[in-house]
């Protein structure tokens, strides 16, 4: 069983990750410092989106699959995050879901929907990682502003990945 680091966004800025998204990655640090502390010396896989790819860039840590966004989108949703993840691991560096404990970084009111997404591709071991609960009011998707806005359109994010994962797995 090999851990694997999962790291979801929460939002960005125009032209930069945005305040969580450096939270995600600076949790993915000092994991990987607490792990060195411990004596292991194998670094795990890291999947990420793009928005924590760049701000684990700034921090010297390399990912092995990062999830761009799709070509002419705004905004890539949590299940095809996941799917692209679990689809490149598999791919290309022969890693299957039954053979994953996943980590899971990411905001701690995304971070139950990111599992069960990843559960829903065949991820049975997990361990989270939230984050502290920020809110960047200067993100470009509104719904990430605070916590009121993210909490209004969270049913409906949960019953469009619920479909999608019957249809899917």
């Amino acid at each position: 069983m090999m851990d694997v680091y999962f790291c979801f966004s929460f939002g960005r800025r125009e032209s930069e990750p945005g305040l969580v998204n450096h939270e995600i990655a600076t949790h993915v640090l000092l994991r990987l410092k607490k792990e060195r502390g411990r004596g292991v010396l194998v670094k795990p896989y890291i999947a990420s989106q793009w928005e924590v790819s760049d701000a684990l860039q700034g921090l010297n840590i390399a990912t092995e699959v990062r999830v761009e966004l799709p070509h002419g989108a705004s905004y890539i949703d949590t299940h095809n995050v996941a799917r692209v993840m679990i689809r490149e691991l598999a791919l290309h560096h022969d890693v299957t879901p039954r053979e994953m404990r996943a980590v899971v970084f990411a905001h701690p009111l995304h971070i139950e929907r990111c599992m069960v997404n990843l559960r829903g591709f065949g991820v049975k071991k997990f361990e989270l990682v939230p984050t502290d609960e920020l809110y960047d009011t200067e993100d470009m998707h509104p719904h990430v502003r605070s916590r009121s806005a993210f909490l209004r359109r969270e049913p409906i994010a949960r019953a469009c990945d619920r479909v999608r994962i019957m249809f899917t797995a």
